[in-house]
């Protein structure tokens, strides 16, 4: 596991999309109450109640002809679906929002392409990477006829368009768009800023999947130095870049290396206090993974047993990254011969995956086939049936 792209955040107040809606009209009292009937329904979880009471607000606001309170109501109306998960209900009401917010600013104004950001994030969120790329392109076209082609804002833009196609398998442009990122930053001399070394990294995650390795290689040292340069030698950012240069030194055939270089990102992350995080568990999955290939299965296995530690010990951790490395210690008994511990990592990893909510995640039906195989294998056809006609329910759509 690489560390995730960087998106950078343009770093504002709690901007949403309805830039003016901070000044709600005094007038039309019952809009305002239920306003605030709805925020306490939804704080104590009434969310249906919340909504209903919401929705009778935003009639109030369109007979009222009150374009900030529609924004604003509208807005609270797609929090409250993205807060429960429901980025399909939540994304058309933020779009109502925009729409009048765009009627309302005008194009120079900077919180005009800070809510294109917003709901490109929102879109991104919700799966629609093209419709997330559409709002990038409106808010570039306006930073750059504003503030320049090499301004900060800029920069950031096409950073997070250039994660996009990166996410749409749009290589090409990806680094087209990430070249121009960081030319920007160098233009303005500022080669040593960490906005280059995330730039750089994303760049090396471009050549990284197009097999360019060496490449890679070379952008994630450069990010290193710019790192070490920012924050010290021993830093969770440092430990990140780390992660991501003993990545490439794997896929490189470069096992001792890639040893090497997750252990100094381990120690750097030990001394920035940071062992119990998400971070320590990813990079120390990564490590087993050199481990086993270097046939050193007691310490696979113990940088495992930690990771999964770690992550069942942080309820903010992703579900999908504590199922892999579950499954990653099952495929490591599996390969050992010991098919009654990997059946066992196996269904703990399915059950991990289990409790995510919505679709089923793109990693589940290798989990369901590899523990059906081991099932199988050691003789439980009953359960492998079971899998296997879940595997082909899942394949089925």
């Amino acid at each position: 596991m690489t560390m995730k792209h960087s998106i950078v955040a343009i770093r504002r107040s709690a901007l949403l999309l309805g830039a003016l809606a901070v000044a709600a009209c005094s007038a039309g009292g019952d809009w305002s109450a239920l306003n605030e009937q709805a925020k306490l329904a939804h704080q104590e979880g009434r969310v249906e109640e919340a909504e209903k009471i919401w929705q009778q607000a935003l009639a109030v606001a369109e007979k009222g002809k009150d374009e900030t309170q529609q924004v604003m109501t509208l807005n609270n109306l797609g929090e409250l679906h993205r807060s429960a998960g429901r980025l399909d209900l939540a994304v058309p009401y933020y779009l109502r929002a925009l729409e009048i917010t765009e009627r309302q600013l005008a194009p120079d104004d900077p919180r005009l392409p800070a809510s294109y950001d917003q709901m490109a994030t929102h879109m991104r969120l919700a799966g629609d990477l093209p419709g997330s790329m559409k709002f990038y392109e409106k808010a570039l076209g306006l930073r750059e006829a504003a503030l320049g082609a090499d301004s900060p804002d800029v920069a950031d833009t096409l950073n997070n368009m250039g994660l996009l196609a990166f996410m749409m398998g749009d290589f090409d442009r990806a680094e087209q768009l990430y070249g121009r990122s960081i030319a920007g930053i160098e233009n303005r001399r500022l080669a040593e800023h960490p906005n280059m070394a995330l730039a750089l990294t994303n760049l090396a995650q471009v050549h990284q999947a197009q097999g360019r390795l060496a490449q890679a290689e070379k952008l994630h040292r450069r990010a290193l130095e710019i790192w070490r340069v920012n924050t010290g030698a021993q830093s969770a950012r440092v430990a990140q870049s780390l992660n991501n240069l003993a990545e490439v030194q794997r896929l490189s055939g470069k096992t001792d290396e890639a040893e090497g270089t997750y252990t100094e990102a381990l120690a750097a992350l030990s001394a920035a206090g940071g062992m119990d995080t998400v971070d320590a568990a990813t990079i120390l999955n990564n490590r087993a993974l050199v481990y086993r290939q270097m046939g050193s299965h007691e310490k696979a296995q113990s940088d495992y047993a930690r990771a999964i530690e770690i992550l069942e010990a942080r309820p903010e951790a992703s579900r999908v990254e504590l199922g892999a490395t579950l499954f990653n210690m099952g495929r490591l008994f599996e390969e050992q011969g010991d098919l009654a511990q990997a059946i066992e990592w196996y269904r703990r990893s399915v059950e991990a995956y289990d409790t995510l909510p919505g679709a089923a995640p793109s990693d589940l039906p290798m989990v369901l086939e590899r523990f059906a195989g081991a099932a199988r294998r050691a003789g439980d056809e009953d359960l492998a049936g079971k899998l296997e006609a879940r595997l082909a329910e899942l394949r089925a759509g």
